[in-house]
């Protein structure tokens, strides 16, 4: 074998190894990223679902990030959704679930997921519309905002 030849042989191998490497990153990447849409939005589904039918804000903070427990405590929770509970009813369904997840890419290491999740849930009285912001804190998701927003009553 001439030089030309092996060099031609070096440089395919080459090619392969970084195809196959790009490939397992790429792979690497997808597999993350359907995890995490997997673990969050069992977690926004899990507690909506639980803070809805009973209405027990400890839902909202046995699961919450550290930063929504320092910016609210547990009776400022309770008084935001009392009123809210009382005037929906009993929850009937949840419908139109839509999310967003954004992830770091792995060359940016401590970079932070954040997972939103918006939904409808028709009630009783009338159908509010739910947002739950999830940020991933030492590998767990956690709940940063949680929020009701039923229509405006109209005046």
């Amino acid at each position: 074998m001439d030089i030309d030849t092996l060099m031609k042989h070096a440089l395919v191998i080459i090619a392969v190894t970084v195809s196959l490497g790009l490939a397992g990153l790429f792979a690497h990447g997808y597999y993350q990223r359907n995890l995490a849409v997997e673990q969050s939005s069992g977690l926004a589904m899990s507690a909506t679902t639980r803070l809805l039918v009973d209405w027990d804000v400890q839902t909202v903070r046995e699961f919450a990030s550290e930063a929504l427990l320092a910016r609210e405590t547990a009776e400022a929770t309770q008084r935001r959704y009392t009123p809210i509970g009382r005037r929906l009813g009993t929850l009937q369904e949840i419908h139109d679930i839509r999310y967003e997840l954004d992830m770091p890419a792995w060359w940016q290491l401590g970079g932070t997921a954040r997972a939103t999740y918006n939904m409808r849930a028709r009630f009783e009285a009338e159908t509010a519309t739910i947002r739950v912001d999830l940020v991933r804190q030492q590998g767990q998701w956690r709940i940063d905002a949680f929020d009701v927003a039923p229509p405006a009553i109209a005046s």
